[in-house]
């Protein structure tokens, strides 16, 4: 029973790991920074619980002290999952000024409190184990690596079954309420452990009961939050259909107006007007690719690299068939297949035998298919921070990318930059990057945009990348002449695109 106490409570410490990572995720971003306040504020949360629990285990150790210790963890763990949105929404508004310190703070407060209680654990256990059986004091080494290798395997399990499952197909606040109930059979069980021991029997017996009705409450609540429609989060407006998948968090909203795509940190990513064509779009960047796209030669064979909710896909689909433009084919690669069911559901995407999908990582794409050859290549890819992925924008990844081009082939990179601060810096790094790999490299941005030069405001700049010396001009956009490249090329082996990130939260 020890045994069981010792997996389960290995198997909460990595999905409490896991499921708070993606908790903080639509706040504070996935940066690697988030990851690392985490995973550190975790970490040291063990090793004091570690100490502690050593500590106190000295003095008299019972299973039923134990089981309460292992319960106070299961009701910080379910309060947690009742009040993380508000707290978060709260607390990173106060200190979103440095990403460092608010992402340490909301680890520490969500997260060391229960990792503090279930570190404890382990040692603890140990010690119960050796009190109550004779036997094990001359195996005590024994013993103690079998409870620890009980422990790790408990958290193996915990990892997979979070990234693999959990994340997959429950949403935060449910894996919370099992994580609960999780824990709580855990402090169950060392109260009927502690019952073999005839002393104060009365007093383990109401704890006893006690944790049943926790328990039991804690099975309600997750039967609640998985099976019917509550939630404990505020419901945002207008939501038609929601999906947690291993990369992100989806939210689609429709108004009178629009259908919209939100992501994982409650920022509009695609958007589709209701009673437009499929190429009237809002968006200034889907203009400018459409006045590329007519003035490219060659275009039969196209490369999308991110697909999101399919709008601009299918825009371009209806701006190339009202335009008359042939085209053989456009491969469309999409890391989310879920995004692919969302673009066909809500967002009006359909089926075309010109279009082949890839459901896979775009870097991966580029690296198992060189032998493809394409007219135009595009890349409309972001992370949550509205970055273009590192791995995305290396030179190898480039030079890779070109060696896929035909002859005068052309490859477009959609890119959130600014004239002004640390975006233009985000904005020059993609530019030198490209820049490094292609004879002729230019900038352009929307002709409106003129008006933003002297200020910090993301804007969407098209980084037109070929071999061909043949220029790019078009009536609504303008190129960015004044453009510098920065003194640092990125690498596989090394890619910092965190620092940008950084830049931009400390507002």
């Amino acid at each position: 029973m020890l045994e069981l106490v010792s997996f389960l409570c290995g198997l909460s410490v990595m999905i409490l790991e896991m499921a708070g990572m993606r908790t903080i995720s639509p706040f504070l971003g996935s940066s690697f920074v988030v990851w690392t306040s985490v995973i550190g504020v975790i970490m040291a949360s063990l090793s004091f619980g570690y100490w502690f629990g050593g500590k106190i285990s000295d003095k008299n150790p019972n299973a039923i002290k134990l089981s309460l210790i292992v319960l106070i963890a299961a009701l910080y763990i379910f309060l947690v999952a009742m009040f993380q949105y508000e707290f978060l929404d709260k607390i990173t508004f106060i200190i979103k000024e440095n990403i460092y310190i608010s992402s340490v703070i909301v680890g520490v407060i969500l997260f060391a409190i229960p990792s503090i209680l279930l570190g404890m654990v382990s040692p603890y256990i140990i010690k119960i184990a050796l009190k109550t059986n004779e036997q094990e004091k001359d195996n005590q080494g024994a013993l103690i690596g079998r409870f620890y290798a009980i422990s790790t395997i408990g958290s193996i399990i915990g990892t997979f079954l979070s990234g693999f499952y959990l994340v997959i197909y429950f949403g935060i606040e449910s894996i919370f309420f099992i994580l609960a109930a999780i824990v709580s059979i855990a402090a169950l069980l060392l109260s009927l452990f502690a019952l073999k021991n005839k002393e104060n029997l009365l007093f383990k017996r109401i704890v006893l009961a006690f944790e049943i009705i926790i328990l039991l409450f804690f099975l309600l609540y997750t039967y609640y939050s998985v099976f019917l429609p509550i939630s404990v989060y505020p419901k945002m407006e207008n939501v038609v259909y929601t999906k947690t998948t291993p990369y992100a968090f989806h939210t689609v909203a429709r108004n009178n107006r629009n259908t919209y795509l939100i992501d994982s940190i409650q920022v509009i990513q695609s958007i589709k007007p209701i009673g437009k064509e499929p190429d009237e779009f809002v968006s200034t960047y889907h203009q400018m690719f459409f006045e590329l796209f007519k003035h490219k030669e060659k275009k039969q064979d196209t490369l999308l690299i991110g697909n999101g909710a399919g709008v601009f896909l299918s825009g371009l689909l209806h701006y190339i068939d009202k335009t008359d433009i042939e085209i053989n084919s456009v491969d469309v690669v999409e890391i989310d297949e879920s995004l692919l069911l969302i673009a066909k559901k809500f967002f009006g995407l359909k089926e075309d035998k010109r279009i082949n999908f890839y459901i896979q990582d775009g870097r991966i794409f580029i690296n198992n298919e060189a032998s493809k050859k394409y007219d135009l290549i595009y890349f409309d890819v972001y992370n949550e921070m509205l970055f273009l992925p590192a791995h995305l924008v290396t030179l190898e990844c480039f030079t890779k990318t070109k060696k896929m081009l035909k002859k005068d082939g052309v490859v477009v990179i959609n890119a959130i930059g600014s004239f002004k601060g640390n975006m233009s810096d985000y904005l020059r790094q993609i530019y030198t990057q490209a820049k490094a790999v292609f004879k002729n490299v230019a900038v352009y941005y929307y002709k409106d945009y003129k008006n933003y030069k002297n200020t910090e405001g993301r804007l969407n700049f098209m980084i037109v990348a070929t071999d061909s010396d043949n220029e790019f001009d078009s009536d609504i956009t303008i190129k960015y002449e004044d453009i510098q490249k920065t003194n640092q090329i990125f690498r596989d082996n090394f890619a910092p695109m965190e620092k940008f990130i950084i830049r931009q939260q400390k507002i």
